[in-house]
Parts: structure tokens; sequence; C-alpha cells
């Protein structure tokens, strides 16, 4: 009766193992791309138009245009875009 006990604790010690080994093991899905963004991630980017505004203002009353090219490199569609410009004085 004694060769039974410890044969039983035997089993009970290889099942508690290998439950432990298999519940040890992760999947690792490990592509190498390095980046985790599908569609980019830098964001909205801006840039002035060559030419716009001009180099130069000569004169307190000329008009001018500001034109501004916005890009979208970043992971989500964006539909409106708001923004505003600071720094131009009409003083």
């Amino acid at each position: 009766m004694g060769l039974s006990k410890y044969n039983g604790i035997f089993v009970l010690v290889i099942v508690a193992g290998l439950m432990f080994a298999a519940s040890s093991c992760t999947q690792t899905n490990n592509s190498g791309t390095g980046n985790p963004y599908v569609g980019g991630s830098s964001g909205l980017t801006f840039s002035f138009v060559p030419g716009s505004p001009p180099a130069q203002i000569y004169d307190n009353q000329q008009q001018f245009s500001v034109d501004v090219r916005v890009n979208n490199n970043g992971e989500f569609d964006v539909n409106h875009v708001f923004f505003n410009l600071y720094g131009v004085s009409s003083a």
C-alpha cells in the first residue's frame, strides 16, 4: 500500500509540471517590421506652399495670401482640419 501512495503523488507531480509547462508557452507574432502602425505614425504635416507667403513685404497695405499644404501621414482619415495663423499683424 505504501508504493501506490508514492505512485499517486508521482503522477500528480508529473501532471502539475506538464500543466505548468503548457501554460507558460506563449505564441509571439514577430513580423520584424518594428512599426505597429499600418497607415503611418507621423500624423498631419503642414508646410507652406513655395512663394506663399512672399519672402518680403514692402508696404503695410500690401495684401498677400498664405497657402498651407496639409498632408495626412497618419493612421486614421481626417475629414476637416482647422488651424490658426499667429504672428501677422496689420499694425
